[in-house]
């Protein structure tokens, strides 16, 4: 950057502390290089920040900080893994996975007094996909490829301008990321900073105000991440009875392809049948062991999967019941965000054979069955029918005595307790 350039960031990042003071740990990590003939900002996973400075120049500094606070939104939230989690191409998808994780974004800048979320260029937010707020980038996802036209292509297209944030956004690097280049040492990537950020995030909700919910709920993710694989787990157990939705990672004989559905055969005129795609999509009842042996560490453990569930699978609401049970069931609903399994319900005795049971009545039935537990419990004697995940939390100590009880027919996950 220039000096004109330099002073400018600062004043962008001043204002932009303003709205964000928790952003500050990733606003000055950023290594910011001036990229000419971008039209836009951009950011990669190595914390650098891509500005062309004269094609914002006619913003004002309040919504080029708002801008900063955009990129630094995909930032915190990871969403360069997202093509992945997906299952999809970065390079042919990318324009579809920005949009979508440019709507899950948006909507909680909006909450913390962003304003730039005009028809003319502004951030995107849910309403202008005709979706409600505060869903996963992967709901939004699934919504775009419902109808696939127009939404296969890269961000830069066949040459024209870039119009995506950067791979760290989840979408098609832009042409002037650096990758494996550090500009001779002068923008080396950057280490994560999501611990400090999420630390000041919570320092702010206690002694501040408030936080929008999208991010508190990443935080709690981040502070106390699961590391278990869920979209590996649930892929390999949905296979049959899993419900699907238009999209990309299938083929479906069952429909049509809308974006072939005019294909002629060589030069006889013949019209060909070409099968369309689809996303299988699982439906997950989540037993929730509520009884008095789960301590509040176990109950916080748990939310770390559920959440993690809703976030690598990319399902909330009815797409994952949780039903609380001890010894007998005491409350289900849709999951929707963390918030929800703050109130512990039950407290007595336990038996999840009673939550597996309610599980399997839930209509449309689930296609896997994940019970969270310390494993002090009975399991049913033999396969109940659909797949099921037992999730065994607790110490090191706990953990290996829970885990020889489960039945030899399920799938074990252990999760380590404090």
């Amino acid at each position: 950057m220039t000096d004109e350039q330099s002073a400018s960031l600062q004043v962008w990042r001043y204002l932009a502390m303003e709205k964000m003071p928790y952003m500050a740990g990733l606003l000055f990590s950023l290594r910011v290089l001036d990229a000419p003939g971008l039209g836009t900002l951009a950011v990669d996973a190595g914390l650098r920040l891509y500005i062309d400075f004269d094609a914002i120049a006619d913003r004002s500094d309040d919504e080029r900080a708002q801008m900063l606070l955009h990129e630094v939104g995909h930032l915190f939230a990871d969403h360069h893994l997202l093509a992945e989690e997906l299952g999809v191409d970065q390079r042919t998808k990318g324009r579809a996975i920005n949009v979508s994780a440019d709507a899950s974004l948006n909507d909680d800048l909006r909450d913390a007094g962003c304003e730039i979320f005009a028809d003319d260029g502004g951030f995107i937010l849910p309403s202008v996909l005709g979706e409600p707020d505060y869903k996963t980038p992967h709901h939004y996802y699934r919504s775009l490829t419902d109808d696939d036209e127009g939404q296969d292509g890269g961000d830069g297209g066949d040459g024209g301008e870039y119009t995506g944030c950067g791979s760290g956004s989840g979408s098609e690097p832009a042409p002037c990321e650096l990758g494996d280049d550090d500009a001779g040492g002068t923008a080396p990537a950057a280490s994560r900073v999501q611990v400090e950020v999420a630390g000041a995030i919570i320092e702010h909700a206690k002694n501040r105000g408030r936080v929008p919910a999208g991010l508190a709920e990443r935080t709690e993710q981040i502070l106390a991440p699961s590391t278990t694989p869920w979209q590996k787990i649930l892929a390999s157990m949905v296979r049959r009875g899993a419900a699907s939705r238009a999209g990309t990672l299938d083929v479906d004989t069952s429909r049509r392809s809308r974006r072939r559905h005019d294909a002629r055969l060589g030069g006889t005129g013949r019209r060909l049948v070409v099968p369309g795609m689809h996303t299988p999509v699982p439906r997950v009842a989540l037993v929730r062991d509520t009884s008095g042996s789960m301590s509040a560490g176990d109950l916080n453990a748990v939310t770390n999967e559920v959440e993690a569930i809703s976030q690598r699978v990319g399902i909330r609401g009815m797409d994952l019941r949780v039903i609380d049970v001890d010894a007998d069931v005491a409350a289900e609903r849709g999951y929707r965000r963390a918030s929800d399994l703050a109130v512990r319900h039950g407290g007595g005795g336990t038996d999840m054979r009673v939550g597996i049971d309610a599980a399997l009545q839930v209509r449309p039935r689930p296609s896997v069955v994940v019970v969270a537990t310390d494993g002090y419990t009975p399991w049913p004697e033999e396969p109940v029918g659909v797949a099921l995940v037992c999730v065994i939390v607790g110490t090191d100590d706990q953990r290996p005595r829970a885990i020889s009880t489960a039945p030899s027919w399920a799938k074990v996950v252990e999760v380590a307790t404090s």
